[in-house]
């Protein structure tokens, strides 16, 4: 019938410890994120790129963009690619071409990353965001 029962109360938990695993708490660190023009038409290309370094390795880059606090989408795929260094300390690219229906402002770009163990950093409140009209 697809009855569950969730069993957090339940005296049939039990608990097991993985020795000799990976120790990381952290997601990745993004020191330097920029574009490659600060000011863009519908039409034009537009590149970000993002240092990603985490010691365990960098397993996933993205961002999303805002306009007046407002989460917007003005490409289609937000997920970066490796374009130089390696998985612990590389720059992740990302190019897309502004659309013609694009809304007009100043928009930010938010990056985030996932390390291959799981953790994630969204940088929201991280120093590394950046700017373009």
């Amino acid at each position: 019938v697809g009855n569950w029962t969730n069993s957090t109360s339940y005296p049939t938990q039990t608990t097991f410890t993985v020795t000799g695993g990976i120790v990381d708490g952290d997601g990745p660190e993004m020191p330097e994120f920029s574009v490659s023009s600060t000011s863009v038409e519908p039409g034009d290309s537009l590149t970000l790129s993002i240092r990603a370094i985490d010691a365990t390795g960098v397993a996933l880059v993205g961002f999303s963009m805002e306009l007046n606090g407002a989460t917007i989408e003005i490409c289609d795929y937000y997920q970066m690619s490796l374009a130089s260094g390696d998985a612990t300390d590389g720059i992740w690219t990302y190019t897309c071409t502004i659309p013609e229906t694009v809304q007009g402002g100043t928009y930010t770009a938010i990056p985030y990353a996932q390390d291959t163990v799981g953790n994630w950093t969204n940088s929201t409140s991280y120093p590394t965001q950046t700017t373009f009209t």
